[in-house]
């Protein structure tokens, strides 16, 4: 399960697809991502937009990646909620 940030392409745009696979393998589930800004705080940084772009994306925002899909969130939730009936 994507985030709900993630706008689906085209099904015949297969090199867009591509990308989402790449993203998706390395942790990035179109969750909002950040980098640290110049006046303090943090800003939301863009997803990459070509597949090139997607090793140099993962490798400087990995600490961001997730290391647990989406599809479990539910159920680990729902677990933790039933331990505290």
């Amino acid at each position: 399960m994507l985030g709900r940030k993630f706008h689906s392409p085209k099904n015949t745009n297969t090199v867009q697809w591509k990308k989402v696979q790449a993203l998706a393998e390395r942790g990035f589930y179109f969750q909002s991502v950040y980098r640290a800004s110049p006046e303090g705080g943090k800003q939301v940084v863009p997803y990459p937009r070509a597949v090139k772009e997607v090793p140099a994306f993962a490798a400087e925002f990995k600490d961001q990646a997730l290391t647990v899909q989406p599809t479990t969130w539910s159920s680990q939730r729902t677990g933790l909620l039933g331990l505290l009936k």
